[in-house]
């Protein structure tokens, strides 16, 4: 929940299940490298630690990585070398907004604003505009397919239960709607975006403003948050260019990353 684990229990169970199902079954010794969101407490991080450990799933080292680094790595960015970047990893529940230099984080900021948030918005909308309630994986269909409706032209179709007559109905929905109700949240990151550049080293602050901003996490593929970070931020926006695996990716590399930073 929020980035953090909420039920350690139910966690290890999970855990437990996923590692067997990729061993097919056969326990095998195996390095665990976890990324975790900078901007949580100790405590927060150690239960991630702790998680691997009581999941008994043959753990013979345990790895926290910060999740920014291992985002660095993924999109390919010389994390050892770069001096000033910027990424802003839109999840599911958190956005993680961090100022990466020279293989370590300078500035992070976790915020409660992500895809879920962006869904809730919808049916939001969707309840005060058409007394329609609509399902979170409605929302969410609406939300992906935002981008491909407004190139058609075309209105999202939803199916729901009608709160006036309690029936289940088909509407309509204009694709402005659905961009207006997203509008809050895609606010709140830029703010938060601005707030992190105001707190950046000059030097640093050069640097992000030459090389740009990187998008990534699955939230940044929403149609809009690139163009609107960009134009209030003067500062050149891109989406990475699979923004969903770019953590996992990184997490995989971090372990080259972390040999060449200790040959140093």
């Amino acid at each position: 929940s929020n980035g953090v684990i909420a039920d350690i229990k139910n966690m290890e169970t999970l855990v437990r299940y996923f590692i067997s199902g990729l061993q097919k079954g056969i326990s095998k010794p195996a390095d665990f490298y976890i990324a975790v969101p900078t901007d949580v407490t100790e405590v927060e991080k150690r239960a991630f630690y702790d998680l691997i450990k009581d999941a008994n799933v043959k753990a013979r080292k345990i790895m926290v990585v910060e999740k920014a680094v291992a985002d660095g790595l993924g999109l390919d960015i010389d994390v050892k070398n770069s001096q000033g970047v910027l990424v802003v990893n839109v999840g599911f529940e958190t956005t993680e907004i961090s100022i990466l230099s020279l293989g370590g984080i300078v500035l992070s900021r976790l915020i409660k604003v992500g895809g879920l948030k962006f869904d809730e918005a919808i049916r939001a909308a969707v309840r005060k505009e058409f007394s329609l309630i609509i399902g979170g994986k409605t929302s969410e269909t609406v939300k992906i397919s935002l981008r491909e409706l407004e190139q058609e032209g075309k209105s999202a179709v939803v199916y729901g239960r009608d709160i006036v007559t309690g029936l289940p109905v088909e509407r309509e929905i204009p694709t402005k709607l659905v961009g207006e109700c997203l509008e809050e949240h895609f606010n709140s990151i830029v703010d938060n975006v601005k707030v992190i550049l105001e707190r950046t080293p000059p030097e640093l602050a050069a640097d992000i403003a030459d090389r740009g901003i990187v998008l990534t996490g699955g939230g940044s593929l929403l149609r809009g948050l690139e163009e609107l970070i960009s134009s209030k931020t003067g500062i050149n926006t891109i989406t990475a260019e699979d923004p969903m695996t770019a953590v996992a990716v990184g997490t995989g590399k971090y372990v080259e990353f972390l040999s060449g930073h200790n040959d140093r």
